[in-house]
């Protein structure tokens, strides 16, 4: 059985989705967490998650707002204190770690 609506609805070639830019980050576009707009649903799951003890996991490629996001968070509610470490170029698990602890440190009250 078909949607009483399918043969109104457009059909997508290959050829209609090449013509399709993709979104392009933006970066460095806006500091301040009060510009951010969108993603309130993803706002209350990440909060749900934190609350219940559950771990985040932000992925995505470079420069597309992860951390533009975690401050948006982080100002929506003094629940959290975020920390920001960037792991870039570490290549081992000692280097791990000391990144860690280092920035954990330097973040401490």
């Amino acid at each position: 059985m078909t949607h009483p609506n399918e043969s109104s609805r457009r059909r997508f070639t290959e050829q209609d989705i090449k013509h399709v830019a993709p979104i392009q980050p933006q970066p460095g576009n806006a500091d301040d967490p009060v510009d951010f707009v969108g993603r309130r649903d993803v706002d209350e799951y990440a909060l749900q998650r934190l609350r219940s003890g559950s771990n985040l996991l932000l992925t995505d490629p470079r420069r597309m707002g992860k951390i533009y996001w975690m401050k948006h968070l982080c100002a929506i509610t003094d629940e959290y204190r975020p920390v920001y470490i960037d792991y870039e170029g570490v290549t081992s698990s000692e280097g791990f770690l000391i990144k860690t602890a280092s920035s954990l440190n330097s973040t401490a009250l």
